[in-house]
């Protein structure tokens, strides 16, 4: 799926993803292509919950084959709310 402006893809061995003074830290010692798709705020879904961000690992670069696929919504309160964005970005993808 093309993301446009909305991902990008790195090998460093660590990747960030903040929003309202939370943060995420990812620690890739293997160096494996991560694909982090901003989906709040940038991705074209104009109505419905949805989640912050949206970590694809590529587990093979020539056929760009995903292996594992993480959803992320950074929260400080409202922790049901965020499940519920969590779950419909997720049916929705």
């Amino acid at each position: 799926m093309d993301y446009g402006n909305c991902a990008t893809q790195t090998t460093h061995k660590i990747i960030t993803a903040e929003e309202n003074k939370r943060k995420l830290t990812i620690n890739n010692p293997s160096g494996k292509l991560i694909r982090k798709i901003q989906v709040d705020g940038c991705l074209p879904i104009k109505s419905g919950k949805r989640c912050d961000y949206m970590f694809e690992i590529i587990d093979d670069l020539k056929t760009q084959a995903i292996c594992r696929v993480f959803y992320l919504e950074l929260k400080g309160e409202g922790i049901e709310h965020g499940y519920r964005q969590l779950v419909a970005t997720i049916d929705r993808f």
